[in-house]
């Protein structure tokens, strides 16, 4: 379910953005527009993982989005599939994955100003759950195969390139139009975020806003030695 962020059409989203820096970093053909919009999308998707980490354990998130509890049978069918190892992440493989989602979490809410110890100590919570399932009162929602949640994971920004997290990742760009979002597959290659997101939304307009202002500002703030060169 990609989502468009364009100087037209849904304007709010982006339009106030190139309304406060300037038409040449909204440019995304430019090297400076490259490199504001590579950060910008990383920023999105920094805050919308750390957003879907909170809710998938049935939190609120800092928007005080909360999705509805898993049904008791999803619960059941989940623990059988726990038990027959069937599931994702039961293998020897967790402590490692744990100990990398650790290493990404941590960096992920470092950037968005929580202090380091706090960082990593709710990042290790989140990291063990999203790599193991849990008992049946403690059933994740929304992470199974990983796929949905590795997919809004923030991917890297180097210069004006920006790399995606997952193969299931959108994250476009043309001159004036950024296309962000998840087409994940399941194993049968049917999408089915749009399904999840009648049902527990991945976000909302509001909350979107919000992502890309904060993006914004972070993302002005990591390339400002460039810009400062750009406008010379």
């Amino acid at each position: 379910m990609p989502i468009r962020l364009t100087t037209g059409g849904r304007a709010e989203w982006v339009k106030l953005v190139a309304e406060r820096v300037g038409t040449d970093l909204m440019d995304t053909t430019t090297d400076i527009g490259g490199e504001f919009s590579a950060a910008l999308i990383r920023g999105i998707f920094d805050q919308w993982h750390v957003s879907f980490m909170q809710k998938t354990d049935g939190e609120a998130d800092d928007d005080g989005e909360v999705w509805k509890p898993l049904a008791e049978e999803t619960i059941q069918r989940k623990v059988r599939g726990l038990e027959s190892g069937k599931l994702k992440g039961q293998t020897d493989r967790l402590t490692e994955r744990s100990r990398t989602l650790t290493e990404r979490f941590t960096a992920e809410l470092v950037r968005q100003g929580v202090d380091a110890a706090s960082a990593r100590q709710r990042a290790a919570a989140w990291a063990w759950r999203a790599a193991q399932f849990r008992p049946a009162d403690r059933v994740p929602i929304g992470i199974e195969t990983h796929r949905l949640e590795e997919s809004l994971q923030p991917g890297t920004a180097a210069g004006n390139n920006y790399g995606r997290s997952s193969p299931f990742q959108v994250a476009e760009r043309t001159a004036h139009e950024i296309v962000i979002g998840t087409e994940v597959e399941n194993d049968k290659g049917r999408r089915y975020a749009h399904w999840f997101h009648k049902m527990r939304p991945i976000f909302t307009d509001p909350q979107m806003l919000r992502w890309v202002k904060r993006a914004a500002v972070a993302a002005l703030r990591d390339i400002r030695p460039r810009i400062q060169e750009y406008f010379e």
